[in-house]
This record gives C-alpha cells, structure tokens and sequence, in this order.
C-alpha cells in the first residue's frame, strides 16, 4: 500500500535581540532575493515572519492575512504573532538571574505551544494534497530563535529543558523536514533536521 505524502521543508531563519541589524528585516530579505527566485529549487509556497507585540498580557494571537511581497512573486508573505520572543518555558537549572515570573513563562509557554501546533504541527499549507497525488513545498519561517528552539525540541520529542542547551545565533537557518499523510488520520513525521 503506498499512500501519498506531503512534504514539507520549515527552514527556520533565527533572530536574536539586535534591533538595529535592518538586514534581517523581512522585506528587505524578499527584495534582496527577488532576482535569484528562478534559481531557488523548490515550491515555496509562503514566507511567514513576526510581527512584534506591544504587550506580555495573554491576548488572541492571530496569523495575518497572505500577501504578496512584490510584483510577480510565486510566493506570499503572512506576519505571525506565534513567532515573536518570548522566554523559556522552563526555569533553568540551576537557577539564575532571570526576573521571569511562573506566570508569564506559562502564559508564554503555552504561546509557544501553540504556535508550534498551528505551524509545524498540522496539515499541509497547500490544499490540492490527495491520495492520488504528493506535493512538495518549503515554507520560511523568520522569527526569534528562541521560538525556535522550542519547535525544534517539540518535533524531535526532546523535554522542554532542552531548549537551554540549544543555541541559534542571529540569521541561523536550521530545516525541518515534515512529511503529512493525507486524511483525517494522517500523520506528521519529522524525518529529518539540521540545526
């Protein structure tokens, strides 16, 4: 029996707290990049950035609508609030400086957790996905690398405390690569990872 799959390669582009590195900032990476679109292999099918909070209370975190950075682009940008900083969803051990309330780190833990659910964890991006077809696509991800840590330890079933021994550093890329079977009991399978 072989069933289709989809795959899906989350290329996670790490930032730290620089503010004033403008490099890193989304547009100005899809404008830099737009002249070698046609020799990037593969369907990206979106880019999907942070966009910053103005407040550390619980609020509704939303997923901005697609759009199209630039004339002519075979892919479409979203700004995500999931993929802003946030601190370690556990303490460390053993104990440091850190001014982090309980309450704050499960409030931002269980941001981080969600948006982990909504972007790795769950079905394809692209709908035409079948039985009778496989489709592959690369999704971008910019946003803190502390974000990322998080989805990385989550994907490869590491305990939480394991986000303190992993270090991105600013622009870092690492790949998860995800296949997702079709269907209402469809699976999502890490089978590969590049920190």
């Amino acid at each position: 029996l072989i069933r289709a799959r989809q795959t899906t390669a989350a290329l996670l582009i790490g930032l730290s707290d620089d503010t004033e590195d403008t490099l890193m900032d989304v547009p100005t990476l899809t404008n830099l990049s737009a002249p070698y679109r046609c020799a990037l292999q593969g369907n990206y099918s979106a880019t999907i950035d942070q966009s910053h909070r103005s407040s550390t209370e619980l609020a509704e975190y939303k997923i901005g609508k697609p759009y199209i950075p630039y004339p002519g682009a075979p892919f479409y940008c979203q700004e995500s609030q999931y993929l802003a900083e946030g601190p370690p969803p556990v303490a460390p051990q053993p104990p440091g400086a850190s001014s982090t309330s309980d309450k704050f780190r499960a409030i931002e833990g269980r941001r981080l957790e969600d948006g982990f659910r909504v972007h790795i964890n769950r079905l394809g991006l692209t709908d035409t996905v079948s039985s009778d077809s496989a489709h592959d696509e690369t999704v971008v991800f910019v946003g803190h690398a502390n974000v990322f840590r998080y989805w990385l330890c989550r994907a490869l079933q590491l305990p939480p405390e394991a986000w303190l021994r992993i270090q991105l550093y600013h622009g870092s890329v690492s790949c998860l690569v995800l296949h997702f079977e079709p269907g209402p009991d469809g699976a999502c399978v890490v089978t590969a990872t590049r920190i």
